[in-house]
């Protein structure tokens, strides 16, 4: 049995279990509006508990974030449970106490959800930007390894394609939107570096190195005066 499908079941039975005790004790006819509030607030409780385990935008890494969301939801709905029984047990005459204090319960308890919801997405977002960022530098380092490996018998060339790659593993692995246009140009210059040896054309060899380097550079450069 899933460890999901064992979670339901228990929350399914606790349902179960606290109506039938709820309606089998005590004497209906004498319950008052407050002990109504504090039965409708703990089932409340308990929805908004069991749609925190759904409403939870999963990414890879994230579980200690989920963890946390869920936590939030669970202590609100241990905290209204036990404040809902008390208030069930003294069932006052009047209800604006039980209303009153069960609504700023619950008031806090879901303004702390929503943080830890948006905290969430704003990590997975990031966590997918620098995955992009990371795979970025690894798909350029890795075709200009590729274009080493075919130079190999001329050392002049090999050496400028070389101190292309050592500049761009050196590189800062973030990005931001400054540098954009010109990583897309480093890009497209390791692909015309690509093609022209690829096709034996290396009297071009040295302008494309040399645009690449001055590229990444300049990459370098404006990520570190826009940090």
């Amino acid at each position: 049995m899933s460890n999901n499908r064992l979670l339901y079941i228990i929350l399914s039975l606790f349902l179960i279990v606290f109506n039938v005790l709820f309606f089998t004790l005590g004497d209906n006819e004498s319950r008052n509006v407050s002990l109504w509030l504090s039965y409708g607030f703990i089932h409340f409780a308990y929805l908004i508990f069991v749609l925190s385990t759904f409403v939870i935008k999963k990414s890879p890494g994230q579980n200690a974030y989920d963890v946390s969301t869920t936590y939030v939801t669970w202590k609100y709905f241990t905290i209204e449970f036990v404040v809902g029984l008390l208030f069930i047990w003294l069932n006052f005459e009047g209800y604006a106490l039980a209303l009153s204090v069960q609504i700023i319960i619950a008031g806090v308890a879901i303004a702390l959800w929503i943080a830890h919801l948006m905290a969430n997405a704003h990590t997975a977002e990031s966590m997918i930007k620098q995955k992009q960022e990371i795979n970025y530098l690894r798909d350029c380092t890795s075709r200009l390894k590729g274009v080493m490996n075919e130079v190999t018998s001329d050392r002049q060339l090999y050496r400028k394609v070389e101190q292309c790659y050592e500049e761009l593993s050196s590189s800062p692995t973030h990005s931001n939107a400054t540098v954009s246009v010109i990583e897309r140009n480093i890009s497209d210059t390791i692909k015309d570096l690509e093609d022209a040896i690829y096709s034996g054309n290396t009297r071009c060899i040295d302008d494309l190195t040399s645009q690449i380097m001055r590229s990444i550079r300049e990459r370098n450069r404006t990520l570190k005066i826009n940090r």
